[in-house]
């Protein structure tokens, strides 16, 4: 597993709810207008947010055709029916123009509910637009009205979203947590000047930076350039840099993108004759003191419609990550996988897609040494503006499949514009590039402290279903590992735990609204998928209780069965009106007498449990119901283990009381 950057992700929430009880729209029934076809389309706004938090003009999400005209609108609609609480528009440019919006339940009857809180909110506090419905309103669809003659210039909206509660749930916001230790700082004048530093690339060892400078006057041949230069590490202070000369540098535009230690090899991007134009890949032989003459990359069927290029080679140059502009990009510059060909030359670049790509600009690519993840920069994703840099999860071995992109964070990322990352082979020092407006773009570095090199990523994808339907459900998902609320059917989660503690078992709790919680153990690196299933709460409703274990031939439970009972216990506390019977049931080894007595002592023992950690007795009944009741074969050991047993039957729900 990689050591690099696996740091805790969490959840950025107004509540510890999961932003997932948040129902996005699905699709598009009619608009008033579109800025363009793909870019800035009503399709953008679609799904839960690409540019929230940040405020600016992107092509993710809807613009009207055209400024200050006046009314417009977009309908949309969602993938279920639900009883709205409330409206959540989420503005990303330029907000304050909604005027109000149209729910539509399934048989066409509407309500309009108007906006009076915009008028109200300044343009700070206007992206995140909340629209309380009261009473409740059970909708399908939705019409936003937008008066761009209100607010000057291009009125973007994000995304549109429907809650059943009236908590203030926040939309999802992955990013990383740093450590103190993990600040980003600006490297020194040795390495940053007046003048623009890009494409920082650690060289062998962690003595050696390579990096592009832009325009400067000692740039080989020509001042209007970018040429590559060089700056040694000694006694932990970067010494003042120089040009890297010919034949690195020829008088054109000259970018090193990657250096791989397996043959010392510096993979670069730009005008490897000096001639101008388009970007040409090459690669230039480290030597120890300089390089060697440039040789060709050659690429099946290679084009590039934007004229820069940037790329990366994985450490064992057999993949390389490019971000192109092709036939098949989103308009924009998509990032694409090519695999190194038996007879040197390289395949026809193939696009990665979603989730990585958007209809924005994806760019500057770095593989870590281990080849597990990508990192990137992009407009397209959740960010704080311009251009953040991200990180995904390689899933399989075709490098097309990546888990959900996570922004870097605050720590890396700005308002301004962060691409560029990179990092050494050790994981120990990562570098990128920031450019904030009315300043020229440096370079920063970040050193990991050792503690976090030696963390663990592991990922698994949750299904939660209803048990008796089988149908998905939108749930809850907590763990001991991140006490934070995130997930629906079928998400991917990601769990960071040390090396050392990597045979401990995972505990993951999912729960939603009128149903049971469940409780389930998943051991990192025993499979990618977990099942749970969620009983609904209904008179006479059976549920299996995990994971409650007592001693052999006893009704004395074991500490292994506190955490169960301990949820069990505060379930039943946030759901005073349930009254429920906790069943003991056992295998066929004894006699139905001693069977019989075993698990109405083992139930009775649950009781007092729950009862001495706060549950009322007035909840709480108990049987044991021996083995009259097996689940599964005598036969086995496995079948034995099943049948031997602790449930919870629903007696009363308490909804009459109330």
């Amino acid at each position: 597993m990689s050591v690099f950057m696996c740091l805790a992700f969490f959840l950025l929430s107004a509540t510890p709810l999961p932003a997932q009880y948040i129902n996005w729209a699905k699709s598009v029934e009619s608009f008033s207008s579109e800025y363009g076809k793909y870019q800035y389309s009503a399709a953008q706004a679609i799904g839960p947010p690409d540019v929230w938090p940040a405020v600016e003009s992107s092509p993710v999400a809807w613009s009207p055709r055209w400024p200050d005209k006046g009314e417009e609108y977009i309908e949309l609609s969602f993938e279920r029916e639900i009883d709205v609480r409330q409206i959540l528009v989420v503005q990303s440019y330029h907000p304050g123009a909604v005027e109000s919006v149209r729910l539509e339940d399934a048989e066409g009857k509407t309500r309009l509910i108007v906006n009076d809180e915009a008028r109200r909110m300044s343009e700070a506090e206007a992206p995140l637009l909340r629209l309380r419905v009261a009473p409740a309103f059970r909708a399908t669809k939705i019409t936003l009205y937008l008066n761009s003659a209100k607010v000057a210039g291009y009125n973007h909206i994000d995304a549109l979203g429907l809650l059943e509660r009236e908590d203030e749930i926040l939309p999802e916001f992955r990013k990383k947590r740093w450590p103190e230790e993990g600040e980003a700082v600006r490297l020194g004048p040795a390495v940053n000047s007046s003048y623009s530093e890009v494409h920082p690339v650690p060289g062998p060892g962690d003595s050696l930076l390579f990096f592009t400078r832009k325009k400067h006057p000692a740039n080989y041949g020509n001042a209007n350039t970018d040429d590559i230069w060089i700056s040694h590490r000694r006694k932990g202070e970067w010494q003042k840099s120089v040009n890297a000369g010919a034949p690195a540098n020829t008088g054109g535009y000259n970018h090193l993108n990657a250096f791989t230690a397996k043959s010392a090899k510096a993979w670069c991007a730009g005008n490897m004759d000096g001639s101008g134009g388009s970007d040409q890949l090459y690669t230039l032989k480290w030597t120890g003191s300089g390089f060697a003459a440039p040789r060709s990359v050659k690429i099946r069927n290679f084009y590039n419609v934007s004229p820069n290029t940037s790329f990366h080679v994985s450490a064992d140059e057999k993949v390389m990550i490019l971000s192109l502009q092709r036939s098949d990009s989103r308009k924009s510059k998509d990032l694409y996988v090519s695999f190194a060909g038996p007879d040197g030359i390289w395949s026809e670049p193939e696009n990665i897609s979603s989730p990585v790509n958007t209809v924005a600009d994806e760019v500057t690519p770095f593989i870590d040494p281990e080849g597990e993840y990508l990192y990137f920069a992009s407009r397209g994703h959740s960010g704080y503006g311009d251009f953040d840099i991200y990180r995904s999860k390689r899933l399989d071995e075709s490098w097309l499949k990546w888990s959900e992109p996570v922004n870097l964070g605050a720590e890396i990322n700005t308002a301004g514009w962060e691409t560029y990352y990179s990092a050494t082979a050790d994981g120990k020092r990562m570098y990128f590039v920031r450019y904030l407006p009315g300043f020229e773009s440096e370079i920063f570095e970040i050193r990991m402290p050792a503690a976090e090199q030696d963390t663990d990523e592991y990922f698994v994808r949750i299904w939660i279903v209803d048990a008796e339907s089988g149908l998905p459900l939108e749930a809850m998902v907590l763990s001991d590992i991140e006490r934070t609320a995130f997930g629906i059917f079928g998400s991917t989660f990601s769990f960071y735990t040390r090396r050392s503690s990597s045979d401990k078992a995972v505990w993951i709790q999912a729960s939603a609204p009128g149903y049971f919680t469940a409780n389930s153990f998943w051991k990192p690196g025993s499979g990618n998928e977990i099942t749970m299933a969620l009983y609904p709460l209904r008179e006479g409703i059976i549920v299996p209780i995990e994971n409650i274990f007592f001693e052999a031939n006893s009704a004395r439970l074991k500490e292994v069965s506190f955490p169960a009972l301990n949820e069990l216990a505060a379930f039943l506390k946030q759901h005073d009106g349930l009254v429920v019977e906790i069943a003991g049931h056992t295998n066929n080894r004894c006699s139905s007498s001693y069977c019989m007595k075993l698990s109405e002592d083992r139930a009775h023992a649950v009781v007092r449990y729950l009862i001495s950690h706060g549950v009322p007795a007035a909840q709480l009944r108990h049987r044991g119901y021996g083995k009259s009741q097996p689940i599964d074969s005598n036969d086995t050991e496995a079948g034995r283990k099943r049948n031997q047993r602790v449930e919870v039957r629903i007696i009363e729900t308490g909804e009459e009381k109330k």
